[in-house]
């Protein structure tokens, strides 16, 4: 439900009472608020230094307030849909969800002038809290540096922490604790946790992360929602689960935050590659991204509660962080939030890293356009390996170094192993015709 937020003057009706000629001004020594309500209804004005609830009959109404008003809310009676009657879940709602808001103004803000920090004092503040969390772009490898001296910082001075990742989902936890206690190798993990199907950023932006856990007994908790549950919600709404796909909900879905939603929505609808069809779904894909906080902020909980004399180092989107809207605010304990290369906002993070870019190894990559959940050539860059390689489009591409490849995910896992000076062989169809072509390293002519 839109509503129109209009601060002097406003004409509103919904759910059956109309609110009319709504100002504010400064007189005599307070602040004054004039309105007009065609019917009974409870009202909540939230003011600088206080709250105050009342209730008023239809009429003319002018109050004389102490303090300035920042936000009046006309409220009725709260009625959820009969299928919103859940058994097994406790949905939380603001408690003014269907109610009118009118935004009269800002708080009075003050920002004091930040003092620079080293990382060193940084950690020294932070270190006893239960919870790190240091947010990231997720293509950006200087803020995975930052993450991993975090990590290094709270194992040198002793601490016993695990480290929660959004990267991986909770289905596949298993294959983790399996590769942290080499009981398998990098190439059998990467495709049993689906990792380039699933996240799908170059796997070295993380590697020295997972790498450093692996030498040093630290463990890594999957974080995040099943791909395929936030897909359903996204699609149906949460309510159009069945049975089975909510018992793997989180017990409490916290959805009370408008703030936050208010943020989410205008960034999804402003989101040029969202598709007509995804826009008619706004407010599922909100459900999706709230279960995909909750659910993070669920399994953070419950492994802090099982091993009560850790602590977490979380790494995820800084979305996820910004204002401690998505997760922190779901997590009860003594937490710290640092973002990166952040605009510094009031109240948005307890400090923000600035970094400088720096680049990694990258995976190999052929260069090629393809068709959607197909390895079909569309395009093929110039001077890239598949124009070595003799790539054309409308190619099919059907193996790497003999290895047969049947989507983009196999692709990906077989790349990742390639180095640069090593050759390279890729088979793919042409028409009629299976042409296999070879490179002794990337900068080599293909034979």
């Amino acid at each position: 439900m839109k509503f129109i937020l209009i601060t002097l003057l406003c004409t509103q009706m919904i759910f059956g009472f109309e609110v009319t000629n709504l100002t504010t001004n400064f007189n005599g020594g307070k602040y004054h608020l004039n309105f007009k309500i065609d019917e009974n209804a409870p009202t909540k004005i939230i003011c600088e230094d206080e709250t105050i609830d009342m209730t008023f009959e239809s009429g003319n109404y002018e109050i004389a307030l102490e303090c300035r008003p920042l936000e009046i809310i006309f409220d009725k009676e709260q009625k959820l849909d009969k299928h919103e009657h859940n058994t097994t879940l406790n949905i939380i709602y603001p408690k003014t969800q269907k109610g009118l808001h009118f935004k009269l103004s800002k708080p009075q803000l003050a920002i004091k002038v930040p003092k620079n920090l080293s990382f060193k004092q940084i950690m020294d503040e932070v270190q006893h809290n239960k919870i790190l969390f240091v947010g990231e772009k997720h293509d950006q490898f200087s803020h995975h540096l930052n993450q991993l001296n975090v990590i290094k910082s709270m194992h040198q001075r002793g601490k016993k922490f695990a480290i929660g990742m959004e990267m991986f989902q909770r289905k596949f936890q298993s294959v983790i604790d399996d590769y942290l206690q080499n009981k398998i190798d990098l190439k059998t993990f990467l495709k049993k946790s689906e990792y380039f199907k699933r996240w799908g950023f170059d796997y070295n932006l993380y590697k020295p992360i997972i790498d450093y856990a692996k030498e040093n007994n630290i463990p890594i908790i999957a974080l995040n929602l099943e791909r395929e549950l936030t897909k359903k919600i996204s699609k149906n709404g949460l309510f159009g689960l069945s049975k089975e796909d909510q018992a793997k909900l989180p017990q409490t879905i916290d959805f009370s935050n408008r703030a936050y939603k208010e943020k989410l929505l205008k960034f999804f609808g402003s989101n040029t590659h969202m598709t007509k069809s995804k826009m008619k779904n706004l407010d599922f894909i909100y459900q999706s991204q709230i279960l995909w906080d909750q659910t993070m902020a669920d399994t953070i909980n419950r492994y802090l509660t099982n091993h009560k004399k850790q602590s977490m180092v979380i790494l995820v989107g800084s979305g996820h962080l910004t204002m401690r809207h998505g997760i922190p605010n779901r997590v009860p304990h003594t937490q710290t939030v640092i973002l990166q290369d952040e605009d510094a906002k009031p109240n948005s993070a307890d400090y923000i890293l600035f970094t400088d870019p720096i680049e990694t190894q990258k995976a190999i990559m052929l260069g090629v356009g393809l068709e959607f959940g197909a390895l079909r050539v569309t395009e093929v860059s110039s001077d890239s390996l598949a124009q070595k390689l003799g790539m054309k489009k409308g190619d099919l591409i059907l193996e790497v170094d003999k290895t047969p490849v049947k989507d983009i995910f196999e692709l990906k896992l077989a790349l990742f192993f390639k180095q640069p000076k090593e050759p390279i062989s890729l088979t793919y169809k042409r028409g009629k015709s299976i042409i296999t072509k070879t490179l002794n390293h990337l900068n080599s002519k293909s034979h």
